[in-house]
């Protein structure tokens, strides 16, 4: 007997037609692309939620850029211990990160960048726009300043902190 992968699934099923919509709800809005190397289910719905309520633009989600792209896919059978997968992730983060600095100077990449910390090399005014008049108005009641504070490179803020992670030893 041949066995199929689907033979444990329900074998109550519906057929469910779609139909193109009239319009486009998103016809005329402008397009920002958004690139992260992570998005969870908190983001996802941040986007979509902003999606909805936004006259005018429309987030989409890049793929453009994956760090696996840019390691040889022998590079994984040479891992012995942490140092090398360490190094393996910096040189893919590396490649990757070269990508989008070259597609920025170009005009041709993301409007917008979540999760891009560890690409410290766009933290220049020829990648990205200062955002330190948006963060002008927040005080230490409802932010922690600190660490917005420690996002400035030579005094200016090109990526905002959305959250923070303290990573430690544990006795």
């Amino acid at each position: 007997k041949i066995r199929s992968q689907y033979e444990s699934a329900s074998t109550n099923f519906q057929i469910v037609e779609f139909s193109r919509a009239a319009k486009n709800p998103n016809a005329g809005k402008t397009i920002l692309e958004l690139y992260s190397d992570n998005v969870d289910e908190v983001i996802g719905a941040a986007i979509q939620k902003f999606n909805e309520q936004s006259s005018k633009y429309y987030i989409v989600l890049a793929d453009t850029y994956d760090s696996n792209d840019f390691v040889d896919d022998s590079a994984y059978n040479d891992i012995d211990n942490d140092d090398d997968w360490n190094k393996l992730k910096i040189e893919a983060a590396a490649g990757e990160s070269n990508a989008l600095a070259m597609d920025i100077i170009n005009g041709e990449g993301p409007d917008i960048l979540l999760n891009t910390d560890s690409f410290s090399r766009l933290n220049k005014s020829s990648y990205l726009v200062d955002l330190s008049p948006y963060v002008k108005d927040f005080g230490p009641d409802d932010y922690f300043t600190n660490i917005i504070e420690g996002a400035r490179t030579n005094g200016v803020i090109y990526q905002l902190p959305v959250s923070f992670a303290i990573n430690g030893i544990r006795s």
